[in-house]
């Protein structure tokens, strides 16, 4: 059997003709891949509410799962395995744009799922809508990788509803309870400070924030979720300032850094 090298070796043939048919058969093939959406199993628990069932007494459980049977399109699975480098490669082939697919996952959500931020990046910069049209959009995934400034972001720059469902009716707070309890805290303050209601409740049981983390054996995250129930105007304010002299804490440092520089273009700063 030849090889391509043997056959771009073989003097008798018409070599760009041949590394044109070549190039044009695998840039087909790659299309052909892109345009069809691929039932995978992917090594992770997505949906929230598939891990919490009731037993015959109404007893709240958590299960939770280890992998997801889910369809998606060839871009949203390389977003979730792949570096940005290939993810970029593939983008410039695709003669349509699969940055806004409407499969189970968009690409971007695929990515923060599985912690790939340069990826998450690189999608954002070509034009990826964290709105998007699938189960799970770019703030659910956002809220489940503990990305805090992103979630701002979201909600403020692309007007994300704090409260959003996806699929099955979880909010970005229920995928937050999934991050250890610091890192859940801090992303659940700031979807409440937004304006999502702590004392917002799911199913035919009302269950709330509270009682999802008790059954996820999060007790200390519970007692908290359960305070801001009862406390959320005040909370909510609290946690606005606290936000805002972090912020201001932050720009200081930047100001000191400048003036240790010097000053003018030495200092980095545009001359006004």
């Amino acid at each position: 059997m030849l090889t391509l090298e043997d056959l771009f070796d073989n003097p008798s043939l018409d070599r760009p003709r041949l590394a044109v048919v070549v190039i044009s058969g695998y840039f087909r093939d790659i299309q052909l891949v892109m345009d069809k959406m691929h039932e995978v199993t992917l090594p992770l628990g997505i949906f929230p509410f598939q891990d919490f069932c009731y037993d015959d007494q109404l007893n709240l459980y958590f299960t939770p799962r280890y992998s997801t049977n889910v369809s998606l399109s060839f871009i949203s699975f390389v977003a979730y395995h792949c570096n940005p480098d290939f993810v970029n490669g593939l983008l410039s082939l695709s003669v349509t744009s699969k940055v806004r697919d409407t499969s189970a996952l968009t690409p971007l959500s695929s990515s923060l799922l599985a912690n790939n931020f340069n990826t998450a990046r690189l999608l954002l910069s070509k034009g990826a809508d964290p709105r998007g049209e699938s189960c799970t959009n770019g703030l659910h995934a956002a809220a489940r990788a503990g990305l805090r400034d992103m979630v701002s972001e979201f909600i403020v720059r692309y007007k994300i509803p704090p409260d959003c469902v996806d699929a099955q009716g979880a909010t970005p707070a229920i995928y937050a309870l999934y991050l250890p309890d610091k890192e859940a805290i801090c992303i659940i303050s700031v979807l409440f400070c937004y304006g999502a209601s702590p004392k917002r409740t799911f199913g035919h049981h009302d269950v709330t924030y509270a009682r999802l983390a008790k059954v996820m054996g999060k007790s200390t995250l519970a007692h908290w979720l359960q305070q801001t129930e009862t406390d959320s105007i005040g909370y909510a304010i609290d946690c606005l300032w606290k936000q805002t002299r972090d912020l201001s804490l932050r720009e200081g440092e930047v100001k000191v850094e400048g003036e240790r520089k010097g000053e003018g273009e030495d200092a980095g700063w545009d001359l006004i």
